[in-house]
């Protein structure tokens, strides 16, 4: 159990120490020790049952203060167990088999068996089948061959050991090793106390309270504490002018906004829960909104995290990383809660990244509520969300000289990646953005658009790689009723400022009234007339047979503008079929009129 910890650093040496109870003594050793973050410590010790019978001995953790992503777990014998579990118990024999009985036979019995029966030895488990009655009664010496055996008289015939070689005190003690269980047990257990250091420096301490369950008011307690070593260092933290997503890579005393970074602007410190909350102190592993007058650097001195394990909520949550950069394939992420592909920075708006750089904050989406470890030392293989489905998609790229966003339509993504192509929550004082205002980054088939914008002017830059469908445009709309036609690639500009407008698909309307050739033609037994008209209007579509008898009137209704299309089945006005044959289809729209031919095969 204990082989997933690293090799250790221990800097003390160990003394016996010993704790005495009514029915058990409790041998601890040291109870404190500095070691490296990273690493882990096992403090040893060892239970005696100072008693001839069974003992329960319960082990508790008082308490388990200890620093974010460190964890502790108890060990009784070759048990050890998860670092969750607060109390356990555990059974302690009081008579030592082979100490205290099987020496009893050893010294008094060498001449109980001749060489014609040397199967049972010297060994009491092995004498099942050498007596005529049960050896050993567990639980009940009376009822026991071997007790009737070390209690004959002298003169008795195969008494063993021979009758008057064992003093009244080890008969007694043979009578209560079987009374107690006959048990293959021994007097004292290992005990250990294992604590993992990792992520966060500080101090841990743990009390540890053993007691036998039936006197609980005689508890034993003892007292560990662990401590890091730390590695002091000092980190440069670039800012820029206005608002930035800052964290706190180091560990530090004095975790104070105005200590960290001096030049920030007092009283706008904000980190994110259900909403933004003020803040005045940094903790490490949390991500923060925080304003400058001017852009600059701050230099942070504190020791180094090379490990933090952070309690993730389900959605969005603004998160920093550690000391050194982190890639984002190398998060240890054991319930797999990450969303790929929602990992982003800021520079004066959001970018997509794959790595976290000390001092920085991050927003990141999960799935789930649960934990995630950030490690220098970690080297998984975890796979990363490619973006590959959107580098065919249709492209709006929003710029105002100095950001930039896109966003991505036309293209399907399936319900379970959709998340992947989320953006976080948008800040109220963000110098650019541009998203759908359904906080997605890409859409099928269009929707409203929102942009932020603090420049005095912006462009759009447009490449349509998939077209809106047959007869259909894409438009891109702006507030103000402007509307723009988006075909192959071409760039747009606008005002500045923030604004609302909408992409969507728009039916291309026809300049002429045309009646198209039918299809397919020749055509058994169905075939599909199609006409086009500029205007709303009405609109009758007859079939003639080639002497001018009118066969059948297909539409005879009003139409709004556009390509249409209806389908003959090659029936008359009684729905009787037609004979094989040359047919004339005629449109009369308002002043328009328009005849074709078509042949219907059998």
């Amino acid at each position: 159990m204990k082989k997933y910890y690293l090799s250790f650093l221990l800097l003390f040496i160990s003394f016996p120490q010993l704790s005495v109870s009514q029915t058990f003594s409790f041998d601890y050793g040291e109870t404190s020790a500095d070691v490296d973050l990273g690493t882990y410590v096992q403090f040893e010790g060892s239970i005696t049952n100072t008693t001839n019978s069974l003992i329960t001995i319960a082990v508790v953790k008082n308490v388990n203060e200890i620093p974010d992503g460190w964890a502790s777990m108890i060990c009784i014998g070759n048990l050890c167990y998860p670092p969750y579990v607060d109390s356990t118990t555990a059974d302690i024999v009081g008579i030592d088999y082979n100490l205290s009985i099987q020496s009893i036979f050893n010294q008094n019995c060498t001449g109980c068996h001749d060489s014609s029966n040397p199967a049972g030895g010297l060994n009491l488990l092995s004498y099942e089948n050498l007596m005529s009655n049960n050896v050993i009664v567990p639980g009940d010496h009376e009822a026991s061959e071997l007790y009737d055996r070390i209690t004959r008289p002298e003169s008795s015939n195969g008494d063993m050991p021979p009758a008057g070689s064992l003093d009244q005190d080890e008969i007694d003690l043979i009578a209560d090793w079987i009374d107690e269980g006959a048990l293959n047990g021994e007097k004292t257990a290992s005990f250990s106390l294992d604590v993992v250091v990792q992520g966060t420096e500080g101090i841990g301490n743990i009390q540890i309270a053993l007691l036998d369950v039936a006197y609980p008011e005689e508890a034993v307690t003892v007292d560990y504490t662990v401590s890091t070593t730390q590695s002091e260092m000092t980190l440069t933290v670039d800012h820029l002018i206005d608002w930035n997503m800052v964290g706190l890579p180091l560990v530090v005393e004095d975790g104070n906004v105005l200590t960290i970074f001096p030049d920030a602007i007092d009283g706008t410190l904000y980190s994110f829960g259900v909403s933004y909350i003020q803040e005045e102190t940094l903790e490490n592993g949390k991500g923060y909104w925080l304003r400058f007058d001017d852009s600059g650097s701050s230099d942070i001195n504190g020791g180094e995290i090379t490990s933090l394990t952070m309690s993730m909520n389900e959605g969005w949550n603004l998160i920093s990383g550690i000391s050194s950069t982190i890639e984002l394939e190398n998060i240890i992420d054991p319930w797999e809660i990450i969303i790929e592909g929602t990992l982003f920075g800021y520079n004066g708006s959001y970018l997509y990244t794959d790595n976290l750089v000390p001092g920085e904050g991050y927003w990141l989406r999960t799935y789930d509520a649960g934990d995630i470890t950030f490690s220098n030392s970690q080297q998984s293989a975890r796979a990363v969300f490619s973006v590959d489905r959107l580098e065919g998609s249709n492209r709006l790229e929003f710029a105002n000289g100095t950001h930039a966003n896109t966003l991505y339509f036309g293209e399907n993504i399936p319900d379970e990646t959709r998340l992947s192509y989320s953006l976080p929550p948008v800040f109220p004082y963000m110098a650019f953005d541009a998203r759908f205002t359904d906080n997605m980054r890409n859409t099928e088939d269009g929707g409203k658009i929102q942009v932020i914008n603090t420049n005095s002017s912006l462009n759009i830059h447009y490449n349509i790689m998939i077209n809106a469908g047959e007869q259909k445009e894409w438009i891109l709309a702006t507030g103000v009723g402007e509307e723009y036609v988006l075909i192959g690639a071409g760039e747009i500009t606008l005002p500045g400022g923030s604004q609302k407008m909408t992409l969507g698909k728009r039916t291309i309307l026809p300049n002429n009234y045309t009646l198209h050739q039918n299809y397919p033609n020749p055509f058994n037994p169905v075939t599909t007339l199609r006409y086009s008209l500029p205007f709303y209007d009405h609109v009758k579509l007859i079939i003639y047979d080639l002497r001018g008898k009118e066969i059948n009137q297909i539409v005879n209704s009003n139409q709004p503008a556009g390509f249409q299309s209806v389908v003959w089945n090659a029936t008359d006005y009684f729905g009787r079929s037609v004979g094989a044959g040359v047919y004339l289809y005629q449109i009369q729209a308002g002043d328009f009129k328009d005849t074709r031919k078509m042949v219907l095969l059998k």
